[in-house]
């Protein structure tokens, strides 16, 4: 894979799939323990250095007036993304599975698809509070035929779709809207690659260099774990650091 230009990163996301199907090989004693290949003094994983990718709140409020033709795909492609920004940094899958039942008053809540079957026993409910953006999107680009409590409402995924069209047709609604972002993220000059994961990780590091607790961040994002939260934080901006290092010399300010 390596050879093949893949990054470290993807070799630890397949390889791990691979250690899956492989336990399952053990526990059922298709393989004996001597022949598993991970553990101590075995074959590691290797895990790939973490790329912080977030916006700043200036290069946000550039995407939310970026001027769009209406009814186009660039158009549903940076409402989308929107919509993933300021509902937790929701991932384009959770959102293509998102039912009218999960609009609860005030709220969106919903199970992350990522983790659904792995905490089955102890599901995780991620808590969205909604706003009139949030809305307004919700209602401009829903299937307002389907609005029964089970339909889902975005015509993305369909009811009757079998576990692999519904991975073909989010990872096609996933592309498109990574393909018209990016070009909007290269025509306003952005140091990194604009995609959907950008979202996800903008939300949870504005939100941290806003001053919220970084255990609000983690119960947002659905994160088992606080190290998992603080691989998303892209750090502190240059502004930010500059006013806390004021703290070290107050007395010049007097």
């Amino acid at each position: 894979m390596l050879v093949r230009g893949k990054s470290i990163t993807t070799v630890g996301i397949h390889i791990r799939t691979l250690r899956a199907v492989l336990n399952i090989a053990k526990d059922n004693g298709v393989i004996t323990p001597q022949a598993y290949p991970f553990g101590r003094r075995k074959y590691v994983i290797p895990t790939g250095k973490n790329t912080k990718r977030a916006l700043n709140i200036y290069q946000i409020e550039q995407i939310f007036d970026y001027p769009t033709i209406p009814g186009s795909t660039m158009e549903k492609s940076k409402d989308f993304w929107i919509l993933s920004y300021l509902c937790n940094g929701m991932n384009m899958a959770d959102i293509a599975h998102l039912r009218w039942g999960d609009l609860q008053g005030e709220i969106i809540s919903f199970e992350r698809q990522k983790t659904k079957r792995s905490l089955r026993g102890n599901p995780v409910k991620i808590i969205v509070l909604r706003n009139k953006m949030v809305n307004s999107l919700i209602d401009k680009w829903s299937n307002k035929k389907l609005s029964n409590h089970n339909a889902f409402i975005f015509d993305i995924i369909d009811e009757k779709d079998g576990a692999e069209a519904i991975r073909k047709k989010v990872n096609q609604f996933t592309q498109v809207t990574n393909k018209w972002m990016k070009e909007m993220g290269a025509e306003l000059k952005f140091n990194l690659t604009l995609t959907t994961y950008v979202a996800r990780h903008s939300f949870a590091t504005i939100l941290l260099r806003s001053g919220v607790p970084i255990t609000f961040a983690s119960q947002s994002l659905g994160h088992s774990s606080i190290p998992t939260t603080q691989k998303y934080f892209a750090g502190f901006d240059l502004a930010a650091q500059a006013e806390y290092m004021k703290a070290l010399t107050p007395f010049l300010r007097k």
